[in-house]
């Protein structure tokens, strides 16, 4: 077991290499429900609802971008998730789910991929989440893409981690009384 201080011993995969996809889907279940804010998964109606907005369709359409933090030292425990797309533009499925996702899509054209990134949170701290980022950027850059994305909540708390990561572009909108806070990458620039 890992202490507070040390990081424990990480691989990152993504969900499409897992030989037993049902059991860490259970485990990233898990964690998307103990990391959501409880009045999101009410708002959905029920567990499976909330799943089926927030997992499910990476799961089926993009589980080589969908990233598990895996803990070497527990036989494979799922840390931490990382859901991501890397064009965003073609991915409708999202523009139905979310409604943030019409209201910035004419930034998808410089920052095309996005992500939603959640860990344990007794592992919260420890650079899980960073490793996520970094891995998923990487991909991003290898793909030859201009910018990646995410979407949260302005002056919330994760506001400040996606800003150490390097997520320093934004935009901030409203729609129904809601504000949102666009966060990009570029990574096309020097």
């Amino acid at each position: 077991m890992s202490t507070d201080s040390e990081p424990p011993p990480l691989r990152i995969r993504p969900y499409s290499d897992l030989a037993a996809p049902a059991a860490a889907r259970r485990q990233i279940a898990d964690i998307l429900l103990v990391s959501a804010n409880p009045r999101r998964i009410a708002a959905e109606a029920s567990h499976q609802a909330f799943l089926a907005r927030w997992l499910d369709p990476y799961v089926a359409a993009y589980p080589e971008q969908l990233l598990l933090a895996l803990d070497e030292g527990e036989a494979g425990r799922v840390l931490g998730v990382l859901t991501g797309c890397l064009d965003s533009a073609a991915a409708a499925v999202f523009r139905d789910l979310h409604p943030y996702y019409r209201l910035f899509a004419d930034l998808h054209a410089v920052y095309p991929a996005h992500f939603h990134i959640n860990c344990r949170p007794d592992h919260r701290g420890r650079g899980i989440g960073s490793r996520l980022v970094r891995h998923f950027v990487s991909l991003c850059r290898e793909a030859g893409l201009p910018g990646v994305h995410l979407v949260t909540a302005p002056g919330v708390r994760n506001v400040g981690f996606y800003r150490r990561n390097g997520f320093t572009e934004a935009v901030e909108r409203a729609e129904d009384g809601r504000g949102y806070l666009f966060l990009g990458q570029r990574l096309d620039r020097a």
